[in-house]
Order: C-alpha cells, then structure tokens, then sequence
C-alpha cells in the first residue's frame, strides 16, 4: 500500500513538473516570436510604433512631435516620407468624387443649368474666383519646399521631389505664381494638422491630395463652361463669346481653349470626366 502512494506521488510530481516545463516552454516562444515581429517592422529610424505620434493637442504629444523634428536629419525625411506612403496606403488626406462636386456647386451657388450668355459669364467669373482660392493650396507649398531644399542635399532634395510627384521645374513654377504675400488655407491647414512624424516632403505630399480635389472641381466647372461655349457658337459666334469672358482676347485662344477640354476631357459622358483621387 506505502509503495503505491509513492508511486502515485511520484506520478504527480513528474506530471506537475512536465506541466511547469511545457508553459515555460510556451511563453519563452511567444516571447521570441514577439520580439522577432518587432524587430522585423520597419518603424522610421529613431522612432517608436505609430501610435505615439498620431494624438491631436496635448502638450504632451506635441513635445514628441517637436523633439522628433528637431532630430529627425534631411536624410531621415526620404525614409519618413516612403513610409507615410505605405502607412497611410498612399495618403492621409482622402477626396471621394462627392467632394469635387460639392465645391463646385458651392461656388456656382448651388446652380445646376446653364444656357444663356449671361450664365457663360457667370462660370467664367466664379471659376477663376475658384482657381484664385484654390492656388492657395500651392501656395502653402512653398514653406516646406524651401526648407527641405535648404536642408536637403541635392540627391535628396531630388529623390524627395520625385516621391512627392514633382520635378524642380514646377517648383520653379509654385514660386514664380505665388503673391508677395501668402494667405493661409483654410484646408490646407486642416489637411497638416496631425500628420504623424511630420517632415516638408508628406506635408507637400499632403497638400497635393487638396490641391488635386481642387482641381478636380476646377475641371468640373471647365468642362460646363466649354460644353455652353459649344452649345452657344452656332448663335452667336467665337468672336462674341470671346468678348463675353474674363481672359480670351480673341477667337482663337477660346477655341483652344474648348478643343484642350475636349482632348483632356472629352464630351459629356466620358469615363474621364468622373472626378477620382489618382496617386503616382
């Protein structure tokens, strides 16, 4: 009797230290895998998992954000901005075709039909008020292209201007278009609150998403007023509808105007004249 409760201690005790042993066992591996995950994500240089950055207002983490740029090398800035890309799946700042639409009808005052000379003069005016309104976006630009052009050597200024989908010469062009003094952006201000690491390449790669919806809704207005002009001409003439807009001084820059549309754009109904958000 004595030696089978021995026997059947000694059971126990073996089963216990067999169990002990396989979560032991477990854990170890767990923690193994853990830190293999983490060490193979590729967090920008220097930094933390995302979610540290990505708070808005607090003074505590817009310390971090701060004491992150004043580290952060130019450098560093091709790496942060290739990974804004891939974490944002392109970018933070999203348009649906919706919001084009919406913008154009807020600054026609909600009009939807278009037939007289009168409402030509109408869409011409109210689409360069739009354009002027919306240059405001290139033109806030222009801050943290310079400083990344001070900053940058020029291998990387130019890799940082090509994953931002621009070349040196339309920078050129931002500068030379921009007013002496630059107004902020309602939305241009919107689009860089809270970008996470933020550095001048994705707030430019920001603020094109909002120029790009913009634009979108400039061609929606340009595509109402060339499709008028061409219903209006056999009435009325090139000559006279030229004299009826803003900018066109003659006949011929407002059919090259119309035939630009028409090849860009094409007729009503095109497939290409539905507004989306197109990346690089």
């Amino acid at each position: 009797m004595v030696v089978v409760v021995v026997v059947v201690v000694v059971v126990v005790v073996v089963v216990v230290v067999v169990v002990v042993v396989v979560v032991v066992v477990v854990v170890v591996v767990v923690v193994v895998v853990v830190v293999v995950v983490v060490r193979s994500m590729k967090w920008p240089s220097g930094g933390g998992p995302v979610g540290r950055w990505c708070g808005r207002g607090g003074e505590g983490i817009m310390g971090l954000v701060t004491a992150a740029q004043s580290v952060r090398s130019a450098a560093d800035w091709i790496e942060d901005m290739a990974w804004h890309r891939r974490m944002f799946r392109q970018s933070r700042f999203r348009w649906v075709p919706e919001d084009p639409m919406s913008i154009a009808l807020a600054w026609t005052r909600g009009r939807l039909e278009y037939q007289t000379v009168a409402d030509l003069r109408f869409l011409d005016a109210r689409l360069g008020e739009l354009r002027e309104f919306a240059s405001g976006v290139d033109d806030a630009m222009l801050a943290p292209l310079r400083e990344a052009e001070a900053r940058c050597s020029d291998e990387e200024w130019q890799s940082g201007l090509r994953l931002v989908g621009l070349a040196p010469r339309d920078v050129k062009v931002l500068r030379y278009s921009a007013p002496r003094e630059i107004v902020p952006h309602r939305d241009a201000a919107r689009a860089l609150d809270g970008i996470p690491i933020p550095n001048p390449f994705s707030q430019v790669w920001e603020l094109r998403q909002v120029r790009s919806m913009y634009r979108a809704a400039e061609d929606l207005l340009e595509d109402t007023f060339c499709d008028l002009v061409l219903e209006l001409e056999p009435a009325r003439g090139w000559v006279y509808l030229a004299d009826q807009t803003q900018l066109h001084t003659s006949a011929r820059t407002l059919q090259q105007r119309v035939q630009d549309q028409r090849s860009a754009r094409g007729e009503p109904g095109d497939a290409r004249r539905t507004p989306v958000q197109r990346y690089l």
